[in-house]
């Protein structure tokens, strides 16, 4: 008997205890969701959204004007959205009247509205790395492009002008990026021709 009585109190303690413990978690979780505390994710979620959409417009890389604009009209949207929102939540002045929030689907109003703020953040970010990502590919090109290529007069050309013009300041053109082989056979044309007066 002592036993028993024994096993059926350890059975019914650890019962307890074990109820205590999930009420707690559920206590917990309840709170973490309840529309006061939601509510403050939601308006950083929105503030980080704007910080960051006016951060990348400012710095050039959302340059089609009907992105930026539609990007404009939907974070207003959501702002709108978010004042109804929190003027329902700060309306509740108790803790009871939190509860009933939650229960009645406020929480899950401003959960959806979460999520569609970091849709939107998502996108902004998207498009703005694209365009970061493709800037400096373009500058990658250009400095891996011959001079050449992109209408630039080469080092080697540069360095020959120079030293035709030491050797002949008199007959070269002393312009920095002027091809110095012009200036080479327009002097063997004027040789060539005061020969030929010559003869």
């Amino acid at each position: 008997m002592d036993s028993n009585a024994f096993s059926f109190s350890s059975n019914l303690f650890g019962f307890v205890a074990g109820g205590i413990s999930v009420i707690v978690l559920v206590f917990g979780f309840c709170r973490s969701q309840l529309p006061s505390n939601k509510i403050k994710v939601l308006e950083e979620l929105l503030d980080e959204t704007q910080a960051l959409f006016s951060s990348y417009a400012e710095e050039g890389y959302l340059p089609e004007e009907r992105v930026k604009a539609d990007f404009e009209t939907r974070l207003a949207r959501l702002r709108d959205k978010t004042l109804d929102l929190r003027f329902q939540v700060y309306r509740a002045t108790t803790f009871v009247q939190d509860y009933t929030g939650f229960f009645t689907g406020l929480s899950l109003a401003i959960g959806r509205l979460c999520w569609q703020v970091k849709l939107l953040r998502a996108n902004v970010i998207s498009k703005s790395e694209i365009e970061r990502l493709g800037r400096r590919d373009n500058v990658l090109l250009l400095r891996q492009l011959p001079f050449s290529e992109i209408g630039l007069p080469q080092p080697s050309d540069v360095l020959s002008h120079q030293a035709d013009v030491i050797l002949h300041p008199g007959e070269a053109d002393l312009g920095p990026f002027v091809n110095p082989t012009n200036d080479i056979q327009a002097t063997v044309s004027n040789a060539n021709e005061g020969a030929t007066v010559a003869v």
